[in-house]
């Protein structure tokens, strides 16, 4: 009997001779009867009788308790052995071995993680970078050639009143009575301005003064002008930074309160981009700090007007004088 290693596993051998007629071997793994995994050699001794040997391959642990045994056709009798193979004897690797293995592939998915978004990340840094400076250039034109934004009086609320250069939103109302239009803001304290924009970028900038209460934005044609009370938010169609007393306030889906330096905001600016993603950026524009943003501004195509809002307690707002203008049609 020998035992030896082989392809990962140990392999059992059993060598008998000097036997007449040939035998036949048995082996059993734990009481139950196997086959041989190695063809048994037979060759016929000088003096008539037989040599054989058979051995079978054991793969892994637990397998280790084995009995092999010739038998003898005629009289049944069988000679063999007990042997039983330690665990210790299959090769396996080491704790040592398998916590390289997990260390080293655990750095190595790592490094790919990184390698990949790193790569991600310059590559969404060239467009952002592409973009950023496409739209430092279509600020720049826009603020070296600002729109003509003028006060719509058609669309005042019925308590607020429009100069008759267009230019000054006053907080009171006009000598006579305003005639009733579907244009007109008959629930909140509203006023539109413009021309309308469907593309391009567009800048403007709104005095504010020292007014309490007031807000300054874009809106939709198709907002709410009449009816409920309602809050000015991009769900009712209007994108607008505001002042409430001593809070200035961004009116998004959830409010954000604004950067204002030093508490007070004289001078918004207002830059509309309509030529890619549509977006509005608002601007404390003696400082050019930028206030806030958003994005998805209207429907694609659908024209956007300059959208104005002074509380009780606001002052009046200016518009900037220029002469001639991009668009003289008003459109409400």
């Amino acid at each position: 009997m020998s035992i030896a290693l082989k392809d990962g596993a140990v392999m059992v051998s059993f060598l008998t001779s000097d036997w007449f007629p040939k035998p036949e071997i048995h082996w059993k793994l734990h009481g139950v009867f196997v086959t041989a995994d190695t063809s048994e050699t037979i060759s016929n001794q000088t003096n008539g009788l037989f040599t054989l040997e058979s051995s079978i391959l054991l793969k892994g642990p637990g397998q280790g308790y084995v009995y092999g045994a010739a038998q003898h056709p005629v009289t049944g009798r069988s000679t063999g052995f007990y042997v039983t193979i330690s665990d210790e004897m299959f090769p396996r690797l080491s704790s040592w071995a398998y916590a390289f293995l997990f260390a080293f592939f655990l750095i190595l998915g790592g490094a790919a993680f990184v390698f990949f978004a790193m790569k991600r990340q310059i590559a969404e840094k060239e467009v952002l970078t592409f973009r950023f400076c496409c739209l430092i250039l279509d600020w720049r034109k826009a603020v070296m050639n600002p729109a003509y934004i003028r006060f719509s009086p058609e669309t005042a609320y019925p308590e607020l009143s429009v100069t008759g250069d267009l230019l000054t939103l006053m907080n009171q109302p006009p000598p006579a009575t305003p005639a009733q239009s579907d244009a007109r803001f008959e629930t909140e304290r509203c006023c539109l301005g413009f021309p309308p924009f469907t593309d391009g970028c567009h800048y403007w900038e709104v005095e504010v003064g020292d007014g309490l209460e007031w807000a300054v934005g874009v809106a939709s044609p198709h907002l709410q002008r009449k009816g409920d009370a309602y809050m000015f938010r991009p769900q009712a169609l209007i994108w607008c930074i505001a002042r409430f007393t001593d809070a200035f306030t961004a009116l998004d889906t959830k409010e954000s309160p604004l950067p204002v330096v030093g508490g007070t905001l004289e001078k918004v600016g207002v830059y509309l981009n309509l030529s890619g993603p549509r977006e509005l950026h608002l601007y404390d524009s003696r400082s050019w700090d930028r206030l806030y943003s958003f994005t998805d501004v209207g429907q694609e195509r659908e024209r956007v007007l300059p959208f104005f809002w002074l509380g009780k307690n606001g002052g009046n707002l200016k518009l900037k004088s220029q002469n001639g203008g991009r668009n003289d049609n008003e459109i409400n």
